[in-house]
């Protein structure tokens, strides 16, 4: 809490407490924008068309507030008006949807809460008091949907026909209901002419609730879009979060959306394709399983312990030669050391092997360099017996573990996207006669737009923001455990073997903003109200990242650049590779490199120009050239 306002509440015997905007916040940008959603839920759940009630419900105020003579009008009268205009039974029915959306669509504003329930420990005397055409049982109900309780008296403008906007004539009715001297009481509100200047102008002492922003990832630009961005921004912008560290606000902003988005479409494609279980593959499905468990969703579901490694190795014993083992992966470095060659062919690590062969642990190839290396010809045909009985004995393993699933069944696979995985399972099963039907859920997959959930091929903006740092996707689907090696039989059962978690080779504080990302992306989850926005919009879940990998703060750039990405689970880069902008100036040819290298390359540019210039520069070109490709 605010140290100014706790002492001012202190020093004071009688505290009273704004409500709008002070106490609870609607989870919407601008407030009227709740009309407009009624709006929208009137066609969805009456199947009529709508009548455009926001500019019928805005003509009706006005009308009411002509019509009488008091300070104040209250929503009954307001609806009298309104059903000259669209007849009585809409009005009624646009009465109920607009109570309860100021109901429900409100967040309390925690450090006004808490300094509501601090001056109830101390013992004040509170009280509540707001200028609002809403009825005292409506606000009431609003306050304790935010768990606002124990106050004295709820005092409502309309209830009363005064307001503290005007003149603070309420305030005055507050001091004598109550019998307290005015110079007594500290008003808290965010209103600088009502909870303010009219406040003290009656002899009250004040507090000023300022807006603070604590949002850095949504553009508020496009709330006048759509109603969806209103309320994901408004939301955002007004949800009173429990953390404030930038990886918690990265999850709850920026992946929160995505999430949700992703699961939704996980679920319509769960019914289309009548899929009678869905599997999260780890790693990349952990965070995605893990709110499926909590939350009771998508039915029978299930984290399946599968990797690439995990997959493969098991077919290796069908594949005639070295460059067919290496070609089952579909994914590679552009370079990587010799050891990479152990882990495609499921065998530990071993130098002394290298050496053996003629070669450095730190020399590098491509994977058309392994296949046609002589020395890496040879140390495969020295290993090559233990390469295929290893693959014999991890796949009866497999085979084991996938029949644990079911039979007969058609089976879902939530994967990142790279099909590696997918395509092997399908073979494997086709191998070893294992009635499981396999459908994609890629969440990218550029091969397969129909089993994607991001098409990419017709959003050029998201496709082009994604070039600065798509890799912050795959940080944040990281699971907080080490990759599937394979697997072995325990009491009956089949169990994963898992390597070291990588991470536990780094920094705490590193694990720690895993944990946050997640925590962030868990908490949007549970709290969005999802029923209200059309999650199925990628301009609307995607906009957020675009706007972080855009636009990235110099904290952002503090706060990531040094992270470690693993490539695989033992080699990892800083997300910004960067230098003393002197050492390029001398030497051009390391700037090239080093923004080759940065796996984050806004960031890169920001923390070298130390603006977003050279961002929107080069993003315009990527448009452009989209564009031109059409």
């Amino acid at each position: 809490m605010d140290l100014v306002l706790q002492q001012a509440i202190d020093v004071h015997p009688v505290i009273t407490f704004d409500v709008y905007d002070t106490l609870l916040r609607r989870i919407v940008s601008k407030d009227r924008d709740l009309w407009k959603l009624v709006d929208q839920e009137w066609e969805k759940r009456f199947g009529a068309k709508s009548f455009n009630f926001y500019n019928e419900r805005s003509k009706a105020d006005k009308i009411a507030r002509k019509a009488y003579d008091y300070s104040e009008v209250n929503i009954d009268e307001i609806y009298e008006h309104l059903s000259n205009l669209i007849g009585e039974d809409n009005a009624k029915r646009c009465k109920t949807l607009e109570l309860e959306f100021e109901h429900t669509l409100v967040t309390p504003n925690k450090p006004i809460v808490d300094a509501f329930y601090y001056a109830l420990s101390k013992g004040k005397d509170v009280y509540i008091i707001s200028d609002m055409y809403l009825r005292h049982a409506d606000v009431e109900s609003a306050l304790e949907n935010i768990g606002v309780k124990g106050y004295k008296k709820l005092f409502v403008s309309c209830e009363y026909r005064a307001t503290k906007h005007e003149s603070g004539e309420l305030y005055k009715i507050v001091s004598q209901d109550i019998n307290a001297d005015i110079t007594n009481i500290l008003h808290i509100g965010n209103d600088k002419n009502a909870d303010v200047n009219k406040a003290s102008a009656v002899g009250a002492d004040t507090y000023w609730v300022r807006e603070q922003s604590n949002t850095h990832y949504i553009d508020e630009k496009k709330s006048d879009i759509s109603l969806d961005f209103s309320l994901l921004n408004g939301f955002i912008s007004k949800y009173s979060k429990e953390e404030d560290n930038l990886a918690y606000k990265l999850g709850f902003e920026v992946f929160g959306p995505i999430i949700s988005g992703f699961l939704y479409w996980i679920g319509q494609h769960k019914i289309k394709e009548e899929l009678d279980k869905v599997i999260f593959l780890a790693r990349d499905g952990y965070i995605l399983e893990d709110i499926c468990k909590e939350n009771h969703i998508l039915g029978d579901t299930e984290y399946f312990y599968l990797s690439r490694r995990s997959m493969i190795v098991p077919m290796i014993q069908y594949q005639e030669n070295l460059e067919d083992i290496l070609n089952l992966y579909k994914s590679w470095p552009t370079k990587s050391s010799a050891t990479i060659l152990f882990d495609k062919l499921g065998l530990e690590n071993n130098f002394n092997l290298l050496h053996q062969f003629g070669i450095s642990e730190s020399e590098e190839f491509t994977k058309q360099e392994l296949i046609q290396d002589n020395r890496i010809a040879n140390l495969f045909d020295s290993v090559k017996h233990i390469v295929y009985e290893n693959s014999i004995n991890e796949s009866n393993l497999l085979k084991q573990y996938i029949e644990s699933l079911g039979s007969n069944i058609r089976i879902g696979v939530v994967d990142l996207g790279s099909g590696t995985i997918y395509n092997g399972l399908v073979e494997f099963t086709k191998y070893h006669n294992i009635d499981i039907e396999w459908i994609p859920l890629y969440f990218q997959n550029t091969q397969c737009p129909n089993h994607s959930y991001m098409d990419i091929s017709n959003n050029p903006n998201l496709k082009s923001a994604l070039r600065f740092g798509y890799l912050f996707l795959e940080i944040f689907f990281t699971a907080p455990h080490g990759t599937t090696l394979g697997y072995i039989s325990q009491l009956n059962k089949v169990q994963p073997v898992l390597s070291k978690y990588e991470y536990d080779t780094c920094p705490d504080k590193y694990k720690s903003r895993l944990l946050d990302l997640h925590r962030g992306a868990k908490d949007f989850y549970n709290v969005f109200p999802h029923q209200l926005v059309d999650e199925t919009s990628s301009s609307l879940i995607f906009s957020n990242i675009e706007t972080f990998l855009l636009h990235p703060s110099n904290l952002d750039i503090e706060y990531w650049g040094e992270f470690p990405f693993f490539e695989n689970y033992y080699i990892y880069n800083s997300m910004i590779k960067s230098r003393n902008i002197v050492e390029y100036i001398k030497h051009p040819k390391l700037l090239v490199s080093d923004m080759r290298s940065s796996l984050w390359l806004s960031g890169f540019l920001r923390k070298l120009i130390g603006n977003n210039l050279g961002i929107e520069i080069i993003s315009k070109l990527y448009l452009l050239k989209a564009k031109y490709m059409q």
